[in-house]
């Protein structure tokens, strides 16, 4: 991933964490892996953005959950930040 596409798939994550995009209105966007190369890409060059994203309680438990599960290189540390689901 060059320097310049960083920002860009930072913004695809924020959009996924505001319930900007979803599966259902913007099909193409997963369909196309566009969300999860965008997560892939975040991973492998800011993991600890990523991970502080998914610890952060102010996102719905439920976009965190689909972010972490998005993630392949550090999966078990994003379920592990994630925590239990609320009661």
């Amino acid at each position: 991933m060059s320097d310049s596409e960083l920002p860009e798939s930072r913004e695809i994550v924020l959009r996924l964490l505001r319930g900007d995009i979803n599966p259902v209105d913007d099909y193409i966007l997963f369909m196309e892996d566009i969300v999860l190369f965008a997560v892939a890409s975040v991973d492998e060059v800011d993991t600890e953005w990523l991970l502080g994203h998914i610890a952060d309680t102010t996102w719905p438990y439920e976009r965190r959950a689909d972010l972490a599960a998005m993630m392949v290189r550090h999966r078990s540390e994003a379920f592990a930040v994630l925590g239990e689901a609320p009661r």
